[in-house]
């Protein structure tokens, strides 16, 4: 019983020895990672600024009357949820 404890310490006294651990790998250094946050507003501004193209001087296009909307393809629930939005 003595000889059994005194192996099971000398075991868990030396946890370096044992086989079954894998070896220690060296850390990996990776680069800094930059983040740069922009607002909704800003990101929205840009988007629109890049896709709409406004004609030069003269700003978005504006209804100054109602405006039927539909969508299409889309199941029931979402096209309501677009339409809705605009």
């Amino acid at each position: 019983m003595f000889a059994a404890l005194a192996l099971t310490a000398a075991l868990v006294a030396t946890p370096a020895q044992d086989p079954v651990a894998a070896p220690q790998e060296a850390p990996t250094r990776l680069e800094d990672v930059i983040a740069n946050a922009r607002t909704l507003e800003d990101a929205t501004e840009a988007f629109v600024g890049e896709v709409a193209a406004p004609v030069p001087r003269r700003g978005y296009a504006r209804w100054h009357a109602g405006v039927c909307v539909g969508v299409v393809n889309l199941s029931p629930e979402v096209a309501q949820f677009m339409v809705d939005r605009v």
